[in-house]
């Protein structure tokens, strides 16, 4: 069995298997009230969106249809930025491959910048997180906010509890509860691959915008984009961050 391990891994999953196997969860009416939510959460239409980790574009094609003029997407997989490209297919919009360290967005340019289902916990660890963070916060403008959509850690302890108890799972997951590491062997058409994903909780995601320059008070979590309060008992754990106060 060939082991593929590390950042190969991760986007040998991204370019193989992720869209099949997250096919009847990204739908277009889930990225419509994605989208909403950034809106909604901006108070105004926005004239430019900076999407981190943008996949096959589903979020960027949703703001193109509403008449967003420009928008910038990155991610790391290379199928998933070709699949980008022909889903947002305007000159306006640019798609780029690249990683989270190669990110070098535009000053104060983008009205909204997000970073959508678990994009950010590709960071390795809070050096990563903090460098990807300022830049994010560097490229939105003054009035703009920023979006960061994580799984909540409370949940995966949930999921490997009930996980763990299943004889089928043929998928080896083992939580460092230390260091908040994800570890994970899963097995892929003929190959086994092994990666690690880095979960945050709240008090470190406070830290990371303050030292980019954002207020606490500035901040708004949300368990879910129905705009659920965030608890422990939410699925995902969503900060909108504003540059400024209202």
């Amino acid at each position: 069995m060939n082991v593929i391990k590390g950042q190969k891994a991760i986007q040998t999953y991204y370019d193989k298997y992720y869209l099949d196997e997250h096919k009847d969860y990204f739908t277009a009416s889930r990225a419509a009230q994605e989208v909403n939510f950034l809106i909604e959460s901006l108070s105004k239409k926005p004239h430019s969106v900076c999407d981190v980790g943008c996949g096959d574009g589903r979020h960027l094609k949703v703001f193109q249809q509403l008449g967003i003029p420009n928008g910038l997407g990155i991610d790391l997989s290379n199928q998933l930025v070709k699949q980008a490209k022909k889903n947002v297919n305007d000159s306006n919009f640019t798609i780029q491959n690249q990683s989270f360290a190669d990110l070098q967005p535009e000053h104060e340019c983008y009205d909204i910048t997000y970073c959508i289902f678990s994009s950010f916990s590709y960071c390795r660890d809070l050096s990563e997180a903090q460098n990807l963070i300022t830049k994010m916060v560097s490229a939105t403008t003054m009035e703009g906010i920023i979006c960061v959509d994580i799984d909540n850690v409370f949940r995966l302890v949930r999921f490997l509890t009930e996980h763990n108890k299943k004889a089928e799972d043929t998928d080896e997951l083992e939580f460092d509860a230390i260091n908040l590491h994800l570890l994970a062997r899963e097995k892929r058409g003929r190959a086994v691959l092994e990666s690690s994903t880095q979960y945050f909780m709240a008090p470190e995601i406070k830290t990371l915008f303050a030292t980019a320059g954002i207020k606490n008070s500035n901040l708004v979590f949300k368990g879910g984009f129905n705009k659920d309060k965030y608890s422990y008992r939410s699925d995902r754990l969503i900060v909108i961050a504003k540059k400024q106060d209202k």
